[in-house]
């Protein structure tokens, strides 16, 4: 493809944005005055729009738990992967590391083919060879694998779903060591998560959900309950079966709502928040018009084949994601063994 046409396709992808921008800047022109301090200020902005977001998916997550696990990944799922690669890998330029990519992507791979826990283990080993860190920071992070890869061992076959429930706290580390801040009000998001999460697994609300109905409204006939609690609770039996599952929902809506919200604007180095066409413009930038297009018509494919099967479909999702919680413990590892994102 020349250079014209690739032009061409940047444009065309940019073009898609303009409705967006329009519609923001009708909402900005009618609330008006209360909305200029989300606008001036990245930190009110930030703790504003995340605390309703996790608000929001709080209250999805005791309503509509089997809506979000199911459809949640179709709509979010490969944006947020989108999100895992450019902030993690491109934007800090690991992928430029001849010498992390030669040790670390063949483990990564393997975990990605669903080698489970300890391939992702493998992978944060070599990233510790590769990173020639201080002695002091290496012994630290080896000490450290050597005491994860140990609790995997002894706690069996179900290490790899305490993976799947652990990483969806991964987002909510970087976010929160993203970059220093001079208020405090990051301490709201994270406030309502610990609450959200206590109310879910303390028991709190188990009768409001079953006089709700909540766990009884599926969007497809195989994905009810017994499904997700065979998925998601490790053979615990009810209560704990259940807010496993309300656990899982709410977090893992948090997990994707910190990648696609919180941490792009934490990431950008302007205050005020850019126009989503300068956001795509910037997208395609990084990754290339050509790629952004491919992972495009990717996602709409998965959201199409959802529309048709979303059992399968969301199956399908989840095969593909394997790597990525891998892929985040492994940055974490290289970032604090370097001194951090920036």
């Amino acid at each position: 493809m020349n250079r014209l046409s690739v032009a061409n396709l940047a444009g065309y992808i940019e073009a898609t944005t303009r409705p967006l921008d329009r519609v923001r800047r009708l909402l900005l022109s009618t609330i008006g005055a209360p909305m200029r301090q989300l606008v001036r200020s990245r930190e009110i902005r930030v703790a504003v729009l995340g605390a309703c977001g996790i608000t929001v998916v709080w209250f999805a997550a005791l309503l509509a738990p089997l809506w979000l696990l199911a459809v949640g990944p179709i709509v979010w799922g490969v944006p947020h992967l989108l999100a895992d690669v450019r902030y993690l890998v491109v934007q800090p330029g690991l992928h430029r590391q001849l010498r992390l990519m030669a040790w670390a992507a063949p483990p990564l791979a393997f975990a990605a083919l669903g080698a489970g826990v300890f391939a992702g283990l493998v992978t944060c080993a070599a990233v510790i060879v590769a990173a020639e860190a201080s002695w002091k920071r290496t012994i630290q992070a080896g000490l450290a694998l050597t005491a994860i890869f140990f609790v995997a061992w002894y706690i069996g076959p179900s290490r790899d779903l305490a993976f799947a429930h652990l990483h969806n706290l991964v987002a909510i580390g970087f976010w929160w060591f993203w970059r220093p801040r001079a208020r405090r009000l990051h301490y709201i998001p994270l406030a309502l998560v610990l609450i959200g999460s206590a109310l879910i697994l303390g028991g709190a609300l188990d009768g409001l959900v079953w006089t709700l109905g909540a766990v009884e409204r599926s969007p497809a006939p195989q994905l009810v309950l017994g499904s997700f609690v065979g998925e998601l609770s490790g053979g615990l039996p009810a209560p704990w079966s259940i807010r496993l599952v309300l656990s899982f929902a709410f977090l893992q809506s948090v997990h994707y709502l910190i990648w696609l919200r919180m941490i792009p604007d934490e990431a950008q180095r302007r205050e005020t928040p850019r126009s989503y066409r300068h956001t795509m413009r910037t997208l395609a930038t990084e990754i290339g018009p050509i790629s952004l297009a491919v992972i495009i018509a990717f996602a709409l494919g998965i959201a199409l084949w959802g529309a048709v099967d979303l059992t399968n479909a969301r199956r399908g999702y989840l095969r593909l994601a394997l790597f990525h919680g891998h892929l985040e413990i492994a940055a974490a590892t290289w970032l604090w063994l370097r001194g951090g994102l920036r």
